[in-house]
């Protein structure tokens, strides 16, 4: 029994750790959202909650859409102030406000999303102050740690 447990416990510490990040829009007019996402980089199991008033909504586009400012063919459209969108898959997003001229004014916001990120050994950067690291499991730490003390006790 002690074999298979000690196995059990290596093979967690050496899974890899997921990192999730929730970065929060004030989606609003007069921010740079060129600037905003600059610096920043995104992963699948990020999530982007954009918070506004009754002014604004939020509308996720193709890319041709968002290069024209168009609002009529929008892949999810949204006005409740408070929208989480996860991101689940790489590739592009693009999401823009629909309320008349506040495209064209500069509300909108393009961004990559990355394959999961999974560290790679290098020492992981701290997150943007506007970015709150929602999900950070750490657990391979303690597994490590258990297994360490597991090894001691064992002999």
């Amino acid at each position: 029994m002690a074999v298979p447990t000690a196995l059990l416990l290596l093979l967690l510490a050496v899974a890899p750790v997921v990192y999730a990040t929730n970065y929060n829009v004030e989606w609003s007019q007069g921010v740079d959202y060129v600037k905003w996402a600059s610096g920043k980089t995104f992963f699948v199991g990020d999530t982007l909650v954009f918070s506004y008033g009754g002014l604004h909504s939020l509308a996720e586009v193709s890319k041709s859409d968002y290069d024209s400012c168009n609002i009529g063919n929008y892949i999810r459209l949204s006005s409740n102030g408070n929208d989480v969108v996860k991101l689940s898959q790489p590739g592009q997003r693009y999401f823009l406000c629909p309320t008349s001229n506040h495209c064209d004014e500069g509300m909108k916001l393009a961004i990559t999303v990355s394959s999961a990120n999974t560290p790679t050994g290098d020492t992981p950067t701290t997150p943007s102050t506007d970015a709150a690291a929602s999900n950070l499991y750490n657990a391979n730490a303690l597994v490590l740690g258990a297994s360490a003390v597991f090894a001691v006790l064992m002999g």
